[in-house]
């Protein structure tokens, strides 16, 4: 991808397992949001009640995900859906919202090989 930014594309998400939390690593593909969405998104974003903001944030994810690897307890895949998206772990949901809005990058993958990015990513700590 480069500095222009096409409509239509996918890009894959990562996000790491956090074991202290007992949260396992998430695979994702999503569309990221444009500049102008992304302000739209965070207009009144302090001043909105708290379940209308995870309304909010749950509508958000479901339109930009694409597919992901979540499975519920008996191992079957989860649908993306608002209601879904709402039931994911509060931290997940926070960096899966913050990479859809190009303000991190996703988690290395273990054992893939690292883009200069990402790279240069985990030497300033972001």
């Amino acid at each position: 991808m480069g500095a222009f930014i096409n409509d239509g594309y996918t890009l894959d998400g990562y996000i790491a397992a956090m074991p202290d939390y007992e949260l396992e690593a998430i695979r994702f593909k999503y569309r990221p949001a444009g500049g102008g969405e992304v302000t739209e998104f965070l207009t009144g974003e302090d001043t909105l009640p708290g379940q209308e903001r995870a309304k909010r944030d749950s509508e958000f994810m479901r339109k930009h995900l694409v597919e992901w690897d979540l499975c519920d307890s008996a191992g079957k895949p989860v649908p993306i859906t608002a209601e879904n998206c709402h039931r994911v772990h509060r931290m997940v949901q926070a960096k899966i919202i913050d990479i859809i809005t190009q303000f991190r990058m996703s988690d290395s993958v273990p054992g893939e090989p690292q883009t200069a990015r990402m790279n240069l990513q985990e030497e300033l700590g972001n």
